[in-house]
This record gives C-alpha cells, sequence and structure tokens, in this order.
C-alpha cells in the first residue's frame, strides 16, 4: 500500500470517527432538548441515525459488501425526516400568512395603531423575516412607546440580529464536512464503498447542524 493510500485511508477513518462522534452528541443534545434539533422520533435517530452508521462503519471494515448499511440507515433517516418537515412548513407558512394578512388589515384601517404594526413584526419574526420584524417593531416604537419601550427595542434589536447571524451560519458551507466528502471522493478510485460511507455521513451532518436556522 503506497504512502498517499496509506494516508488517505487513515483520514478517512479519522473522519469517520469524527462523523460518529458527532451523531453521537447530536443525540445526547437531542435527548437534553438544549439545541433547536430536528424533528426525528427518538428511536428512529437512535436505530437510524445512531446504531445504523456504527454497524455499517465497523462492519464495513472487514466486509466490503456491507458498504450499503450507513449510506441506507442515514438516507432512509433523512428522508423520512424531510417529508415531516415540509409538511409542517407547509402548514406553518399557512398560518403565518394568514396572521400576516390580519396584521395588514389592522394596519390598513388605523396606520396609527401601534399594536397592529406589533402584530405585523410577531408574524414575520415566526416566519423568520427578520427584516420585515425590525422595521415593524421599530413603527410600532415610533407609534407608541407603551407597546414597545427603548429598553424592550434594543433587545428585540439584539434577538433579530443574533436570530439572523445564525440562520447565516446553518446556510453556510460547513468547512470540516466539505473536507469529508472530497477525502471520500479521493478514495472512489479504490474503495467505492468507503466513498458512499464517508460523503453520506458528512452530507448527512451538515443537514443535520442546519437545523439551528430553521
Amino acid at each position: 500500500m503506497s504512502l498517499f493510500k496509506t494516508a488517505l485511508f487513515v483520514v478517512y477513518h479519522g473522519l469517520m470517527a469524527y462523523g460518529i462522534i458527532s451523531l453521537a452528541s447530536y443525540w445526547s443534545a437531542h435527548q437534553l432538548r438544549q439545541s433547536r434539533d430536528r424533528e426525528i422520533p427518538d428511536l428512529l435517530f437512535l436505530f437510524l441515525g445512531l446504531a445504523g452508521p456504527i454497524m455499517g462503519w465497523l462492519l464495513s471494515i472487514f466486509l466490503p459488501s456491507a458498504w450499503f448499511i450507513l449510506p441506507g440507515s442515514l438516507g432512509f433517516l433523512f428522508f423520512l425526516t424531510r417529508n415531516r418537515e415540509r409538511e409542517q412548513d407547509r402548514a406553518l407558512s399557512t398560518l403565518y400568512e394568514e396572521d400576516k394578512a390580519h396584521a395588514a388589515g389592522m394596519i390598513q384601517a388605523d396606520d396609527k395603531n401601534a399594536a397592529a404594526f406589533w402584530a405585523m413584526a410577531e408574524a414575520c419574526e415566526r416566519s423568520r423575516d427578520y427584516d420585515g420584524a425590525l422595521g415593524n417593531y421599530r413603527s410600532a416604537h415610533a407609534l407608541g412607546g407603551m407597546t414597545v419601550s427603548r429598553h424592550e427595542l434594543e433587545e428585540i434589536e439584539q434577538r433579530l440580529a443574533d436570530a439572523k447571524a445564525a440562520g447565516d451560519r446553518a446556510h453556510g458551507r460547513p468547512l470540516l464536512e466539505m473536507f469529508g466528502v472530497a477525502v471520500g471522493m479521493l478514495l472512489v478510485f479504490w474503495s467505492p464503498g468507503g466513498t458512499l460511507n464517508l460523503c453520506s455521513l458528512m452530507l448527512f451532518l451538515a443537514w443535520l447542524h442546519s437545523a439551528s436556522g430553521r
């Protein structure tokens, strides 16, 4: 085995270990509800998101024909979760649009109604339109300090800035996961199964960690 190939496989197993540890860490945070995680049922995550990948990785070391276990397990979990999220997103989107329409009607009826701008701001914030929310919170403050005090507005501005920054980070490219995908692609010449294992794991982690932006 050449030095390059040996180094590549060492990096491969290091990244696989990192990926499995990341899944276990996410599982711990999921159990403790310490993060804005994806709505994945506990048993599904335990078997498909943790036990399956561990078994697939370890078996593939000694049994190359077991390459399908890890990508199959994570792929099935991804599609189950993504379909559920799409249904939830559609329902929430309809609800948010109804809230915005109601607030817009209140504003049209009385454009000096600070409570109407507050209602619009809340609807925008729930739908993650942070710029729109900020503008409406400021309008509510300008129309009535009793509705939004100066101190409360400052807290709101910080909260919205933090939420927007978290969304930007979630939609960025996680460097280590992208490096893992690149390593996985190099493995295709020697181990197609290793390529599928590593790329599947890294892409799943990138998607999993993007939950903070949802």
